[in-house]
């Protein structure tokens, strides 16, 4: 078997690169920066950096929901498809998990202890 010498080549055009300064930035606000920390991880497998920024919001618990599905494929199999005695017999299994909402409020500008602001909230009620 001979290979053709003028299909196997693949025409290389060369090409001047030069370095190119780039940067990332966020902003910030004040108040977060109280109780910011900053994390640099090393990812040595894909050699690459990773900063990670951790701070607080205030916010508000609001409701807690529950949701229920079959643990896994075979659950939902038979969920879906086994009559009602073989169900009486190998009920489905589920997986079950609690998800709490939560109000953000990322505007919201906190008291420092200087000022001197009294907060009240009130709530009303519709009778």
């Amino acid at each position: 078997m001979t290979a053709n010498r003028q299909t196997d080549r693949v025409p290389i055009e060369r090409r001047l690169l030069e370095k190119v300064r780039i940067s990332v930035e966020n902003e910030v606000p004040r108040e977060t920066l109280i109780d910011m920390t900053v994390e640099c991880i090393e990812d040595r497998i894909v050699g690459r950096f990773r900063y990670q920024l951790r701070g607080y919001l205030w916010g508000e618990r609001i409701g807690k929901q529950s949701c229920e599905w079959p643990a896994d494929w075979w659950q939902h199999f038979k969920q879906r498809w086994f009559p009602r005695w073989a169900l009486r017999r190998w009920p489905v299994m589920m997986a079950r998990r609690d998800f709490v909402a939560k109000a953000l409020y990322p505007d919201y500008k906190a008291f420092s202890p200087e000022q001197r602001i009294a907060l009240a909230m009130m709530k009303a009620e519709d009778k």
